[in-house]
């Protein structure tokens, strides 16, 4: 059961054990002291250095907080995933289990969603203690694309202190690492999104669990979102345009093939133009076929699971029986 008023703060962990109890006292003690009522769920994604012994114990002391712990190590999206299963409060925040975010900020985003009409509100790390060539460069770069390509004026995707309201992320699926893009998600469907300067605090234990390689994985992320955002439910379009292109290049290579021959007799056979030709036109073919197979997966997906190609965000007199005149 969603209860409207009630805050769920989801806090993933792997591998946390030397900060997470600081993390989840904090949290709940700040949460207590501004009023609101929440529940913190810790979710433990099968950590190896003791995490889970950490978090138990703090249960008693704290009511509020719950433990989810995962049986396979399964990746932060799995853990948040998880901690959305067993929410129950209207809004949910997440944060990272470093130390990094504060809790002080939880309120102010959670202000923007219950007292401004916001669906989410997402952290902005304005002054952000992180490593600048691993992590604070590429997330920068990051942004900057999602700011061109989406034309949204949202600082820092990034950031993993976030409020939403529960009922637009259960409209959601997001498999992989797509955590990092949830913001980038929430737009896709519709929703009202705010940046919020927040804290950024050093990590003072631990070690981080991201390297470079995750600018690579950010940009496979980025181009999976940005093809289901714009074709989801049109993907011939794209395939269609990339079909034509090719077809359309092949016959200007055999146009210009047919020229050489009438007027350079230059033969076509051994005219790698002519080959070029064959080529681009069986391309066209193959991936014009893609687009097709691409149009029956769409529309098996949305029959199959009753999803439909658009998103409300609410109706007014809307009744599911039609009104019918009294006869005066």
């Amino acid at each position: 059961m969603v209860h409207k008023d009630f805050v769920s703060v989801i806090v993933p962990a792997y591998n946390e054990k030397d900060c997470i109890a600081k993390v989840l006292k904090n949290t709940a003690t700040v949460l207590r002291s501004v009023g609101l009522a929440f529940e913190l769920i810790a979710v433990d994604d099968c950590s190896t250095d003791g995490t889970v012994e950490e978090i138990r114990p703090l249960c008693d002391q704290f009511p509020e907080l719950k433990l989810v712990e995962l049986r396979k190590n399964s990746g932060q999206t799995a853990a948040l995933s998880a901690g959305f299963h067993f929410a129950t409060g209207g809004i949910i925040v997440t944060m990272d289990a470093d130390g990094q975010n504060d809790p002080t900020d939880i309120a102010s985003l959670v202000g923007l969603i219950t007292k401004e009409g916001y669906d989410c509100a997402l952290g902005w790390r304005q002054n952000r203690n992180d490593n600048f060539i691993l992590r604070r460069f590429p997330s920068a770069i990051a942004n900057m694309a999602i700011r061109y390509l989406w034309k949204t004026d949202v600082k820092d995707f990034g950031c993993a202190l976030k409020a939403f309201r529960k009922d637009i992320v259960d409209e959601l699926s997001f498999y992989g690492e797509m955590h990092r893009l949830l913001g980038l998600l929430l737009l896709g469907v519709g929703a009202k999104v705010a940046s919020v300067p927040v804290k950024h605090h050093p990590r003072v234990t631990g070690k981080s669990k991201y390297g470079l390689e995750r600018t690579a994985k950010v940009i496979l992320d980025l181009s999976t979102i940005w093809f289901l955002d714009r074709f989801k439910a049109k993907p011939i379009h794209v395939f269609g345009m990339a079909s034509m292109g090719f077809f359309a290049t092949g016959l200007t290579c055999f146009a210009v093939c047919i020229g050489q021959k009438l007027w350079l007799e230059t033969s076509i056979n051994r005219n790698p133009l002519f080959f070029l030709f064959i080529f681009l036109n069986i391309a066209a073919i193959q991936i014009w076929g893609v687009g097709l197979l691409s149009e029956l997966l769409v529309r098996v997906y949305f029959e199959s699971t009753s999803r439909k190609p658009f998103y409300i965000r609410r109706t007014t007199n809307l009744t599911t029986e039609p009104v019918r005149k009294v006869a005066g």
